[in-house]
């Protein structure tokens, strides 16, 4: 869909990360509605473990999407890097990735695209859940 960037915000001067979406991607008036909605269930979700989402937006042509950055890497590159998880580093992101989608779930969301990365590992191990792009609200909720 786009590529990722780690970016400055200058009004505020923090870093935060900067998805530029493909112009093939971004002149498909369904995709850029998919990524509203995106924005829009992702901001419903507080929690530690989910990446927060700022903005959606568009520069001469260019549509972008603003979010926390996360310092770390994806679960799949943390995987191949370093090889299979031991039971000590896998069960911490494993209960961190169960808390943040119990609380998507509360909230009447449903991932639908949970895998290794769209799992940020931060610094400190600790998991974030991104990507909510093909999110869906429960029946009789959102």
């Amino acid at each position: 869909m786009g590529k990722v960037y780690r970016v400055e915000d200058k009004k505020i001067k923090e870093e935060v990360a900067l998805k530029l979406i493909k112009p093939e991607v971004s002149s498909d008036k369904k995709t850029i509605e998919r990524f509203r909605s995106e924005l829009k269930i992702a901001r419903k979700i507080r929690h530690k473990n989910v990446c927060g989402m700022y903005d959606l937006d568009e520069e001469k042509g260019t549509h972008y999407i603003t979010m926390e950055y996360v310092r770390g890497e994806d679960l799949k590159r943390l995987i191949r890097k370093i090889g299979q998880l031991s039971a000590g580093q896998a069960i911490p992101i494993a209960i961190q990735v169960c808390d943040s989608l119990s609380e998507a779930h509360r909230l009447g969301v449903v991932h639908r695209d949970l895998k290794p990365q769209n799992v940020m590992v931060d610094e400190g191990g600790n998991a974030r859940i991104m990507d909510f792009g093909i999110a869906h609200p429960l029946q009789g909720k959102g």
